[in-house]
């Protein structure tokens, strides 16, 4: 009852069994979390791939209001999938005032090949699950279009101990079948489909993450009103870790909070996930 995206998937696999050589990444990116269509930067001053931003935008006193009001409007247009042009530009333009105050000189350090290559104290890792608060990327924010399931959550696993970063997209039955008195036992089915990126990153270039396409997981949580405890079906293939799927560039990292933009300029502000607080939701 939840329908996935299966022309991406299916490229994907032909890809990793070894059958996808002459096939662009570009191909590889519908529905994955980090890459979209180029359409350019939106007029924006931007610095290049990899640079920092060192001049104070803001006085310090204005961060914490600026910070929530980049998460309120993040809120406000449905994470992105609901922002017109003006939501799309306010958060351009908070981004780049947050981006301006990033506490973590390193944030790409968990992706070194040599961890211990960051030095200095300990900063803000990477490592750890997160869940998208806003993006501008087309091919996440058109992912909600199928009239039968709809996205419950979009994130990321970041596990820095395996070198890999997991783009995390959640499925479930639409509201108004599930809603349906004579399919209530839909109301927690739950599909997970994971597209599993291997992740590197260079001292050279401390805020930039490069990535190759490792694998992808599907994992059925709870489907017709069954939970599947343990079932998962991976996808790994000879050319597993070799498919480039572009970089991304840190532009601010914290504890809570995790912003990033694309090669081809779109961002994902993520914050970390609280699984106590969503269980709470949940009850309520």
């Amino acid at each position: 009852c939840v329908t996935m995206r299966v022309v991406s998937l299916s490229v994907l696999a032909l890809a990793l069994l070894g059958g996808g050589r002459s096939l662009s990444p570009v191909v590889l990116r519908a529905g994955c979390g980090l890459q979209g269509r180029v359409n350019g930067l939106r007029g924006l001053a931007l610095p290049p791939l990899g640079a920092t931003i060192d001049s104070p935008a803001i006085e310090e006193g204005e961060w914490s209001s600026v910070r929530s009001e980049l998460l309120a409007r993040a809120k406000a247009c449905k994470g992105g999938f609901e922002a017109s042009r003006e939501d799309r530009k306010a958060m351009e333009d908070l981004i780049q005032r947050v981006a301006v105050w990033n506490p973590t000189r390193q944030p790409a350090a968990a992706y070194y090949a040599e961890p211990a290559a960051a030095g200095g104290p300990e900063e803000a890792s990477l490592s750890g699950e997160w869940t998208l608060a806003y993006t501008d990327a087309p091919d996440i924010i058109s992912l909600d279009q199928n009239p039968l399931s709809e996205v419950a959550r979009i994130g990321q696993v970041c596990d820095s101990s395996a070198g890999t970063i997991a783009n995390v997209i959640e499925w479930r039955p639409r509201s108004w079948l599930r809603g349906q008195p004579a399919a209530s036992f839909l109301e927690k089915d739950l599909v997970e489909q994971r597209v599993v990126l291997r992740a590197q990153a260079d001292p050279a270039q401390p805020s930039r993450v490069d990535l190759f396409v490792e694998g992808l997981d599907l994992i059925p949580r709870t489907v017709l009103g069954n939970p599947l405890v343990g079932r998962q079906l991976q996808l790994r293939g000879p050319l597993s870790g070799r498919i480039p799927f572009g970089s991304f560039d840190v532009l601010y990292l914290d504890e809570a909070l995790r912003i990033t933009r694309t090669y081809q300029g779109y961002y994902a502000v993520n914050v970390k996930r609280d699984r106590d607080a969503e269980e709470t939701q949940g009850e309520m």
